[in-house]
C-alpha cells in the first residue's frame, strides 16, 4: 500500500488588476486565472489603495490614467512602503504623461505596457516579472 504525503507547493502570486474598463478587468482577471495567479480586480486608484491595504499582491497592473487617482502615483506611493511590489502600467494614452513616467524616474521601478496588447505578451511579461521576486 502506498502511503499519501502532502508537497509543499509554493505559495501563488497574488496580482491586483486595476482599470476602469469593466471589460479589461474581467479580460486580465480571467486570463491571469488561467495562468495560475490569484488575482483581484477594482475601478479606480483609491479602490487600489484600500485593495492593496486588506490584501497585499506581490504585482500591480494598473491602467495609467484612471478616476480618482492615477494608478502611476497609487503605483509610486505603494512602492515607497513596500519596496518588493512589482508593477505593470498600461496604458492607451499617447501623450506626453507617458514620457514624463519614464524621464522622471519618480515612479520607482516599473514596466509600461501600451495598448492594445496581446494577452500572451502581458502573460510573458508577469512570468518575467515574478522570476526576479
Amino acid at each position: 500500500m502506498m502511503s499519501a504525503f502532502l508537497v509543499n507547493e509554493p505559495p501563488k502570486k497574488r496580482i491586483i488588476v486595476a482599470d476602469d474598463s469593466l471589460h479589461m478587468r474581467r479580460l486580465l482577471q480571467k486570463y491571469l486565472a488561467n495562468e495560475g495567479y490569484v488575482v483581484q480586480v477594482c475601478s479606480n486608484g483609491l479602490d487600489i489603495e484600500d485593495l492593496f491595504a486588506e490584501w497585499p499582491a506581490d504585482l500591480l497592473i494598473t491602467d495609467v490614467i484612471m478616476p480618482e487617482k492615477y494608478g502611476s502615483e497609487v503605483a509610486r506611493d505603494l512602492q515607497k512602503s513596500h519596496r518588493k511590489l512589482k508593477v505593470i502600467l498600461v496604458t492607451g494614452a499617447n501623450n506626453t504623461h507617458t514620457d514624463d513616467l519614464k524621464a522622471s524616474g519618480e515612479y520607482g521601478e516599473y514596466i509600461l505596457l501600451r495598448k492594445p496588447f496581446k494577452l500572451e505578451k502581458l502573460g510573458q511579461l508577469v512570468q518575467d516579472v515574478f522570476k526576479t521576486i
